[in-house]
């Protein structure tokens, strides 16, 4: 009787094909599957600070003291989301990027009169240092605009409207009043001094680099929440966008009525057409303009 022969299985050369072939794929694959992860992140990004924005927008609109400051910080640098919670939003959670490594200690009280007068979370007052920092925030909090000739023509001046307690809606005998009473050096973003709510930045994807040819201020890069592809930003009108690292960045700072906090230098470079040009008089005192 005739026996059927019996394959033995794969020669070498069969074997090393189907071995490319899995690596190919592979190699396909992974990229694919990490995009759609980050993209994933991104959206659950968009809706914490779509969050944060409207909470802030609510807490202004409902104050009859402070004269509806969004986010009554001390100054542009400070980047606190105490003011929030938990009248406003209940969830920490939200204030930490899901593309970041940050977190927040729910046990970590931190106090300083007269901003903080009574004791807040820590890492809800302090901003991460970067996206790969464990403890902090993932967010910039663009409480002020920042004291300039724009390009659209506003002039933000801050010597108009008040020092830092005037603008915060603070007087004496107030907790959080100053008794040094600091100069402004911008004007608080409330809901009566809004310039253009749709262009007006307020919370942000966090980059706190200083300023150097490989560590940029205001610049995605890989060590930032979504590495070089650019950021999200939650505007004075609720809306959020994505923005791609490129010229359009920083003409949404110019727009926004923001200081780019990077060497003029470098911002006319990443930007062409725009001009930056200091010591301009107007008002009795000299600022920066801003041209494009």
């Amino acid at each position: 009787m005739l026996r059927r022969a019996v394959r033995a299985g794969f020669t070498l050369p069969e074997l090393l094909v189907v071995i490319g072939i899995i690596g190919l794929l592979i190699s396909i694959l992974v990229p694919v599957a990490g995009r759609a992860r980050e993209v994933a992140r991104r959206t659950a990004c968009v809706a914490n600070i779509r969050t944060l924005t409207t909470a802030a927008i609510v807490r202004a609109t409902e104050l009859t003291t402070g004269n509806g400051a969004l986010i009554p910080t001390d100054g542009g640098g400070a980047d606190s989301f105490t003011f929030l919670f938990p009248k406003y939003v209940s969830d920490y959670r939200v204030t930490i990027c899901p593309s970041t490594q940050n977190s927040i200690r729910p046990d970590v009280l931190y106090s300083k009169p007269p901003l903080y007068p009574k004791p807040v979370l820590r890492d809800l007052a302090f901003v991460a240092a970067n996206g790969q920092a464990t403890f902090g925030h993932s967010y910039e909090t663009f409480a002020w605009y920042s004291d300039g000739i724009w390009a659209d023509g506003t002039i933000v001046n801050s010597r108009s409207v008040g020092r830092v307690n005037a603008q915060r809606g603070l007087k004496p005998g107030d907790l959080e009043y100053d008794p040094a009473d600091p100069a402004a050096d911008g004007v608080l973003k409330r809901m009566n001094t809004l310039i253009k709510p749709e262009t007006s930045i307020l919370i942000l994807d966090s980059d706190q680099d200083g300023s150097a040819p490989d560590r940029m201020n205001n610049w995605p890069e890989e060590w930032n929440n979504h590495g070089t592809a650019g950021l999200n930003i939650g505007f004075c009108d609720g809306h959020v966008e994505w923005v791609s690292r490129g010229p359009g960045l920083i003409k949404t700072y110019i727009d926004g009525h923001q200081d780019p906090a990077q060497p003029d230098a470098f911002s006319m470079a990443q930007f062409p057409g725009l001009t930056i040009q200091n010591g301009v008089s107007a008002n009795g005192r000299t600022f920066t303009k801003y041209t494009y």
